[in-house]
């Protein structure tokens, strides 16, 4: 047991106050005088806790579960006369066990059953540091953590519970590099490469350049920077695989390019109110006329656009992977490493893109080599106490195009008053200066440089409206709504058969671990988890003892270049052939 909770159960066990109170540490001791005995205590969570742990891993001593299990033992839970509950130390224990029935003292035990591990944590939340009481972030020792990491598989409570980080990663600079491994009960089925694409909606994608103007491109990719993670307006954030060395991944998208056309000289603002009018004449009944891609489909009368994507592991010390989509019909392409660092904070883990993550780097060949840059903004993931996990952002990101001289900026906010969550975007569109970029805040950007602001909770549905006016004081009629996620849905992939798959192809490589979690062997799918991340760790020690350095096989670079990878001539065949919709490896 660490000595961060025998720090923690010395202080909050030994007291004989209330805990969740003030307590003046100079003050001696109080003599507690002889009461009668207090009325039967209340049915507390305490009660329901009586079930001998068990030890789940072969790396953790008895002996600091048994530590633990005697501190929380030797405290007793009892109310007073108002049915507060308070929690007395050991030597107070002692006394009263004297004075009143042994039925008063309820062993309180860890269990791995959810039900009284969920009792376990509210009677450790509510009880031990009292209401309204903010104090350090509650820290359970490693094999308590293992305890909650064996959650039931079925049932209401199946699919609650997330692995509390150890205690060993507070004040961990980058937690994404320690890659520890969790039990298969929490992990999604689904490899990390396939659960990171950027095309939640590709109808948003194969529309980024559609329009003429300046203005209007860089909201179409406003647009596609809104759609782009869908599944976390949609779903619940969740834990792929870790991703090995050489593991790739390829899929296509059929989309229909039917997202509405932004045709801002058309729309009017605070210069052209009489053409603001006009041209929403047709949507008089709707409170904000609406841009929005619709839903993702195909029709039967359109000829769909494919889209491709290649993403490949490119390095493990740190974790990256670089990834490329093509859509050549629409002259669009991009580009990116993926990495990430996080950092457990003790209610939360705060994500950040890693040194290497420099954004997605979108191209427009058909705009004389148009290029934007997208930069990701840091995000928070909690609920871990409460094991329904949530993903917030409070950060900033910015998307640049130095050739026409736009930028924008989009503040996400991520609670209000009161502390009431809103996950609100604010952002504004503006002319920059590529040689002078100093702005890095919307209230930094003057007025008359200001074209387009935008503003609504980014789950939702955000709008905008022309002009440097606020958004709240622009009438509702001229503001237009630029996404609206509630009849959006995340869009299903086109995969590669089975047996046109590579071994190292991430599909057929998690293959088996997908097949046994479905199958509800987890204790299986752990097995053969662990038996790919020891292979990997055996061909990194090869490496090490011979001196070989891992060349990726579709990118040209592991790392760098400006955070835009480059594709080999085999990474590049990949693509061309995955727009055929043929997924051969033949030859390459």
């Amino acid at each position: 047991m660490t000595a961060l909770i025998r720090t923690w159960s010395t202080w909050y066990l030994s007291t004989n106050v209330t805990l969740g109170r003030k307590v003046n540490p100079r003050a001696p001791p109080q003599r507690h005088a002889a009461s009668p005995p207090s009325p039967k205590p209340q049915a507390s969570v305490a009660s329901n806790l009586a079930i001998e742990p068990r030890i789940v891993t072969d790396y953790h001593r008895r002996s600091n579960l048994d530590q633990l299990r005697t501190q929380i033992t030797n405290a007793a839970v009892q109310n007073d006369a108002d049915g507060n509950t308070f929690v007395i130390g050991a030597a107070a224990h002692r006394r009263r066990t004297r004075r009143t029935s042994e039925r008063r003292l309820q062993a309180a035990h860890l269990s791995r059953h959810s039900a009284q591990v969920s009792s376990f944590l509210s009677f450790v939340t509510s009880s031990l540091l009292g209401p309204g009481y903010a104090p350090r972030p509650l820290l359970l020792p490693q094999p308590v953590l293992n305890i909650i990491c064996d959650p039931p598989t079925c049932g209401r409570h199946a699919n609650r519970y997330f692995p509390l980080p150890p205690n060993r990663f507070i004040g961990v600079s980058d937690l994404a590099a320690v890659r520890f491994s969790l039990p298969s009960q929490l992990l999604e089925p689904t490899p990390n490469l396939e659960y990171w694409t950027y095309l939640d909606a590709p109808n948003a994608f194969v529309a980024i350049g559609t329009s003429d103007e300046p203005l209007d491109r860089m909201l179409e990719v406003v647009r596609f920077w809104l759609t782009k993670d869908l599944k976390y307006a949609k779903g619940k954030p969740c834990k792929p695989y870790n991703s090995c060395l050489g593991e790739f991944f390829r899929c296509n998208w059929e989309t229909e390019n039917n997202a509405p056309k932004i045709l801002t000289n058309t729309l009017g603002g605070e210069s052209s109110a009489a053409s603001s009018k006009s041209s929403v004449k047709s949507n008089k009944n709707a409170s904000t006329p609406s841009l929005s891609p619709p839903t993702h489909g195909t029709s039967q009368d359109s000829q769909p656009v494919t889209v491709s994507y290649l993403t490949e592991q490119t390095s493990h010390h740190p974790p990256v992977s670089a990834f490329h989509i093509s859509c050549p019909e629409r002259g669009l392409s991009a580009r990116g490493f993926d990495q990430i660092t996080a950092k457990f904070t003790g209610t939360s883990i705060k994500v950040l893109p890693g040194e290497h993550n420099l954004g997605i780097f979108v191209t427009l060949a058909h705009r004389d080599g148009e290029k934007y840059q997208l930069t990701h903004p840091a995000a928070h993931l909690g609920g871990l106490l409460r094991g329904s996990l949530t993903v917030s952002v409070s950060d900033t990101a910015y998307i640049t195009c130095p050739k026409t001289g736009l930028k924008a900026i989009l503040s996400y906010v991520e609670e209000g008053w009161l502390g009431r969550t809103t996950n609100k975007v604010d952002g504004v569109v503006f002319r920059y200066d590529p040689e002078n970029d100093d702005k890095t805040r919307i209230q930094d950007v003057p007025e008359q440089d200001v074209l387009v602001r935008l503003s609504g909770p980014w789950r939702e549905k955000v709008v905008f409206t022309l002009g440097s006016t606020p958004v709240k004081q622009v009438p509702v009629e001229q503001q237009y709504t630029i996404i609206d996620t509630a009849p959006l849905q995340v869009a299903p992939k086109i995969l590669p058969p089975e047996d046109q798959q590579a071994p190292n192809e991430s599909l057929t490589l998690w293959g088996d671990v997908t097949k046994a979690i479905h199958a509800k062997q987890f204790s299986r799918a752990t097995t053969i988890k662990q038996e790919l991340e020891e292979a990997q760790r055996v061909k990194v020690r090869e490496r090490e003892r011979t001196g070989e350095t891992y060349r990726p096989v579709y990118f040209s670079h592991a790392v760098g270049n400006e955070g835009q990878p480059e594709l080999t001539d085999k990474g590049r065949q990949v693509l061309e052939r995955s727009q055929k919709s043929d997924w051969s490896l033949d030859g390459i």
